[in-house]
């Protein structure tokens, strides 16, 4: 017998056929079209068929796009599962940036009941791993402990628009993550990191190591944030990926964690519970001559960033 609620929700539909989502299916992948509501509650497997579905996020009011697997029905803001199948599955990425505070945020999203790491923090398939091939991924976050799973990896921000085509076609109804700092910040943030990897401390730095660490082609990728988003929202709608600032994250916490929660479909659990400190500064202010030359170098995109941001 098909559930009220799912009788209620078959009743708003919007026009186009099933079969690209029986291909997407058959293929192992989930695809991304339009087809009447009912038409897809009466294609799930057998085995599902009776159960109810239950709302995740706050989208099945209108539908519209949306794409389904076998364990439910992804919609661009929101997720209905067919329960109690909701897991081995990705729901979402952080992709950076790093030296933004993704560990705390990981730690943090950690402490929620509906989410879940199975795979750990910084999985770095996408850019150094996709030789085990996509089934290994997508096995990372199997299991049935009825949580939304999740990969934090900073460094998917400097990913090349094929691969984030890729991501696309693989999970077309991830909910993105990314914490933009300024990029004169993060470009000292990150060198003093790599100078602490080396065992040194700021003092002991060579001659002319941070200029050229600056220069250095990975820190202004990663620093690069217009180019990040431009090239993720590429592929994925503006309303899949949420920007977030690392002021927040220093000053406001619980509300970036509250917006966190907004885009990922979940209750806030966070505004009485105990967080992670949240903000980890370290030691060593930027010298005036070191900061002329990080302004020089972005400048002009950090204006062209506040453009596109509006």
């Amino acid at each position: 017998m098909v559930s009220k609620s799912r009788a209620v929700i078959s009743q708003r539909t919007s026009a186009c056929s099933f079969g690209a989502q029986q291909a997407g299916r058959r293929s192992g992948r989930v695809r991304l079209c339009r087809c009447r509501l009912s038409e897809l509650l009466n294609n799930v497997p057998t085995a599902v068929q009776d159960v109810s579905l239950t709302p995740v996020g706050k989208s099945y009011q209108n539908p519209g796009w949306l794409a389904a697997d076998d364990h439910g029905v992804y919609f661009r803001k929101g997720y209905l599962r067919l329960a109690p199948m909701i897991s081995s599955m990705l729901y979402f990425l952080g992709i950076g940036a790093q030296k933004a505070g993704t560990t705390w945020l990981y730690r943090s999203l950690q402490l929620h009941p509906r989410l879940g790491f199975p795979a750990g923090k910084e999985v770095h398939f996408w850019d150094k791993h996709r030789d085990r091939g996509i089934e290994w991924y997508r096995n990372q976050f199997s299991g049935d402990d009825d949580r939304l799973h999740g990969d934090i990896t900073p460094a998917y921000a400097m990913l090349e628009p094929a691969v984030i085509r890729e991501i696309g076609q693989e999970f077309p109804a991830l909910r993105l993550i990314y914490i933009l700092r300024n990029p004169i910040e993060r470009a000292w943030s990150h060198a003093k990191m790599d100078l602490r990897t080396k065992g040194l401390a700021l003092a002991d730095a060579p001659d002319g190591y941070f200029r050229q660490h600056f220069r250095h082609k990975n820190s202004l990728t990663r620093g690069d944030a217009e180019g990040c988003l431009r090239r993720w929202r590429a592929v994925f709608p503006a309303e899949q990926l949420l920007t977030l600032r690392f002021e927040t994250l220093c000053h406001q916490p619980r509300e970036l964690l509250r917006r966190c929660c907004d885009h990922l479909g979940v209750d806030d659990v966070y505004q009485d519970q105990s967080l992670p400190l949240p903000c980890n500064i370290s030691p060593g202010a930027l010298p005036p001559m070191l900061f002329e030359d990080l302004f020089t170098l972005y400048r002009e995109s950090i204006v062209s960033l506040s453009a596109y941001l509006g």
